[in-house]
């Protein structure tokens, strides 16, 4: 009996580093979503992997999902008419991303923070401004962007 014991307590820490790793390297890409796979060596891979469970290097390679889905968004104002009647406009536009161009759109838009040069050419279109926190593979970049 001690002896059964002697061999569960020496491969016990083995097989829990083992399933730790096993754990660690398998990433779920549930329906409407997408991958895109970041390696520390060569940065964002070209390939968008689809749905379904993948495997990764654990330290190595971490992977950004994407939602994927068509999604809408309802712009809404108030405006007068000739007449002086208040007319109340509302559009709605149905938008979702490229999936082919994933890889492009993340280290381009999450990862890149808009440069002061173009920032300064652009004119002011409206003082309203959204601020975004992400998180890049280098590190953490907060900026606002003009809507």
């Amino acid at each position: 009996m001690a002896a059964a014991f002697n061999t569960i307590y020496r491969w016990a820490i083995p097989a829990s580093i083992f399933g730790i790793g096993v754990q660690n390297s398998i990433y779920d890409v549930r329906g409407g979503s997408r991958a895109v796979i970041f390696d520390r060596w060569s940065g964002v891979k070209e390939t968008v992997m689809n749905e379904g469970t993948h495997f990764l290097v654990p330290w190595l390679q971490r992977a950004i999902i994407f939602d994927v889905r068509t999604k809408a968004r309802t712009i809404g104002t108030t405006t007068g008419s000739k007449d002086m009647q208040m007319v109340s406009l509302t559009l709605r536009v149905l938008h979702r991303p490229d999936v082919q161009a994933l890889p492009k759109i993340y280290q381009v838009t999450i990862c890149a923070p808009p440069s002061s040069s173009a920032a300064a050419n652009t004119p002011a279109r409206t003082s309203v401004k959204i601020t975004t926190s992400v998180f890049c593979p280098r590190s953490v970049t907060k900026y606002s962007s003009p809507l």
